[in-house]
């Protein structure tokens, strides 16, 4: 899976909806040209998103829990594949000391860090920013309310990608660990499924 440079083909890894938020919410707050796919992926230029296009996008499915499409199915089946694939790849002898397939990939270790860095900065900071600023006393109302502020950049400053299989039968399914969601902690302060 290769890192989309530019913003047509950043609209195949995306839902619809996502890239329209995310690509109308741009084009409305520069003036000039868009910023780059890269540097925004990289977190050179804050995003800010439309709140009305965001409050269409997103649905609230009970107290700050909300639901919406984010990814296109086609990129996750390719991703799903990708990650099944290195699995697989980590039975072989030459690559069992690197445990690939018995814990979560981590996204950094395989080199798609860029999926991570564009949810973080396309999505969760913009979302956040717009939802918890005041809730969680981020931002001062006033600041949370101007389009320019980026403070938020602070409070966010990790993420962690990975794909998570659940199966019916885990052991028929080598890259697949578990076959339910199991009781766990959730030391994060956004999570996205």
């Amino acid at each position: 899976l290769l890192q989309p440079k530019s913003w047509s083909q950043l609209k195949d890894v995306l839902s619809d909806e996502a890239f329209e938020v995310v690509y109308a919410s741009l084009s409305k707050s520069t003036q000039q040209t868009l910023p780059s796919v890269e540097d925004v992926m990289r977190g050179k230029f804050a995003v800010q998103l439309d709140p009305a296009l965001l409050e269409d996008w997103m649905s609230q499915e009970c107290f700050d829990v909300y639901s919406f499409q984010l990814l296109s199915k086609d990129f996750c089946s390719r991703l799903r594949h990708t990650i099944t694939d290195l699995s697989k790849l980590g039975e072989s002898s030459e690559f069992c000391s690197l445990l690939l397939g018995r814990r979560p990939i981590d996204f950094d270790t395989v080199g798609l860090n860029w999926i991570s860095d564009m949810l973080l900065h396309m999505f969760i900071l913009p979302i956040s920013r717009h939802l918890f600023a005041t809730t969680e006393k981020l931002l001062s109302s006033e600041d949370a309310s101007n389009d320019n502020n980026n403070n938020t950049k602070d409070f966010l400053n990790w993420r962690q990608g990975y794909v998570a299989g659940y199966s019916a039968n885990p052991q028929s399914d080598r890259a697949v660990t578990r076959h339910r969601l199991v009781p766990h902690s959730d030391d994060s302060e956004v999570t996205l499924n």
